[in-house]
C-alpha cells in the first residue's frame, strides 16, 4: 500500500513540513536555518454551505533555496 503523504497546506502539515525543511539543513551543518508556518489565505467553495479552506504556508531565512551565508 502506498504511502499517502500529508497534506502541507493545512495548519499540521505545514508545520510537519517546515520541521523537515530545517531537520534537513541542521543535518547538513546548517544550523542557523529557521523556519516558521504563517496563515495563508482563506477561499470560500463554490458549493454553498461548505467551510471556508485555508491554506498555511512555510517560511524561512533560506534565500534562493540555500541557506545564509554566516559571517
Amino acid at each position: 500500500m502506498k504511502k499517502l503523504l500529508p497534506d502541507y497546506l493545512d495548519a499540521a502539515g505545514a508545520h510537519v513540513l517546515a520541521e523537515k525543511i530545517k531537520r534537513y539543513w541542521h543535518e547538513l551543518g546548517a544550523l542557523h536555518v529557521t523556519t516558521w508556518v504563517v496563515a495563508g489565505r482563506k477561499e470560500e467553495t463554490d458549493n454553498p454551505g461548505d467551510k471556508p479552506v485555508s491554506t498555511w504556508c512555510v517560511r524561512s531565512n533560506l534565500a534562493n533555496g540555500l541557506p545564509p551565508e554566516t559571517r
